[in-house]
């Protein structure tokens, strides 16, 4: 998540309006086919979006199907990697429209997490990119693509003869869509971003991929890192519960990543609890206490963080820690995340003091007349860190992703490091910059 504001906020009744307004007319334009031809304005060429009925996917004539299925299948035959004047950038994202669904998530109020609203988001951040890449003299070609959630659909998009004359792709959003688009960009040296999806199980052996989002792993990683760095002696406790699938496996991914990291597993311990009397008992006067609560459930986060509430009176070295979706837990005061020193681990973090974001901030809205989200702020970033990276030291971006000295910064600084397996063949590349927020004051404030 981005941690602009302290506070994730629901939108307001204005925003709803101006959302569900813009998702209807793009898919008003889009049932008109208005996308239907290629059309080229001020470098960005919008293409047709690649549907498919699945009752005739699989009844496609010969020539469709045998060239989705060579999409993936074709190894390329070696790359220049010469610098360009100008150079292809390709967005893969799901702009396809359902005004069904949309019109439900909107009585349930849960706008924010439909999809299409992200890839909008997310586009029209890295429009003010490409503004901003323009006045830096980096030319872009640059293609937009509609892509559904269908396997059919996505390797067809990829058996187009445009993409592989690509330099860099950024998307698609979701994994089963990205795992063959990772397989083509690997087999075409073409270099892929993965924007938002944390998975590390996409593709493997490929270094054309690129994750921007940490995974799960790497943030919690990060986590116990900043445990032991803020005091040596610092006491880690970790709750779940092992018959709850979904809190059993965040748990044990946190105790494999303690487990991995040869120094912590050498010099301290973890404690495994699975309720709030297993706390208590562990709880250690005189250094730090972390609290990690792999949990989801509200019922049973309320009442832990009550009695945690309880403990820490006379004990200021209590500290709980989780994933963000805890501050969405609506029946939790937020009194609680304040006297509790509540801390959360988070791939993209802005700060919301700088100059820079204010820059873009007033940009977006100027532009847009609303005020930009998380996906708009990832998706400036995105775009204007690789569009720079192009420009400056040419298509072979993986050897160039640090060098920051030349480079103008974005909104939150990447880290690209590569990923290898046991015998140091490279895997792919993961953004290792994970912040640690702790709320304080009642406000959100970095601490690693």
């Amino acid at each position: 998540m981005t941690s602009v504001q302290n506070r994730l906020q629901q939108l307001s009744g204005n925003k709803i309006k101006y959302y569900f307004s813009f998702c209807l007319v793009i898919f008003i334009l889009s049932s008109c086919n208005i996308f239907k031809k290629s059309q080229r304005n001020n470098d960005v060429i919008i293409l047709e979006p690649h549907k498919s009925d699945s009752s005739t996917a699989k009844n496609k004539n010969d020539k469709d199907s045998l060239a989705a299925e060579n999409a993936t299948k074709t190894e390329a035959k070696g790359k220049s990697w010469a610098k360009k004047d100008v150079y292809n950038i390709a967005f893969i994202l799901p702009f396809e429209m359902d005004a069904i669904e949309l019109n439900t998530l909107l009585g349930e109020g849960k706008v924010t997490g439909y999809q299409p609203l992200a890839s909008i988001e997310f586009y029209e951040g890295a429009l003010i990119a490409l503004d901003s890449l323009k006045t830096l003299g980096v030319n872009l070609n640059v293609f937009i693509y509609d892509n559904i959630k269908d396997d059919s659909a996505t390797s067809l998009l990829f058996a187009k003869p445009e993409m592989k004359t690509m330099d860099l792709i950024v998307g698609p959003m979701f994994n089963q869509s990205l795992k063959i688009a990772a397989d083509f960009a690997k087999k075409n040296e073409i270099f892929l971003v993965s924007p938002l999806s944390p998975s590390n199980n996409i593709t493997t052996d490929n270094r054309y991929y690129l994750i921007a989002n940490a995974t799960l792993k790497m943030q919690l990683k990060k986590t116990l890192e900043f445990f032991y760095r803020s005091d040596p002696n610092a006491n880690v406790i970790v709750v779940y519960r092992t018959d709850k699938d979904a809190e059993s496996k965040i748990g044990k991914e946190f105790l494999s990543c303690f487990r991995a990291d040869s120094v912590l597993k050498t010099d301290h311990k973890i404690i495994e609890v699975n309720s709030a009397s297993g706390v208590s008992s562990n709880i250690k006067t005189g250094v730090k206490n972390y609290i990690f609560i792999a949990s989801t459930d509200e019922l049973f986060v309320n009442g832990l963080i009550r009695s945690l509430s309880t403990m820490s009176r006379g004990n200021e070295n209590i500290n709980i820690v989780g994933m963000p979706g805890l501050m969405d837990m609506e029946s939790i005061s937020i009194d609680y995340y304040e006297s509790l020193n509540f801390h959360y681990p988070t791939a993209y973090w802005i700060d919301p003091n700088a100059p820079r974001t204010e820059r873009f901030i007033n940009s977006f809205e100027n532009k847009y007349e609303t005020y930009p989200s998380d996906f708009a702020f990832r998706g400036y970033d995105l775009t204007f860190y690789f569009g720079q990276l192009l420009k400056v030291y040419g298509p072979d971006i993986t050897s160039n992703l640090d060098k920051y000295i030349t480079l103008k910064s974005p909104l939150y600084r990447f880290h690209f490091v590569p990923h290898t397996d046991e015998n140091n063949n490279l895997k792919f590349y993961e953004n290792e910059n994970v912040v640690i927020l702790k709320y304080d004051n009642y406000r959100f404030e970095k601490v690693n």
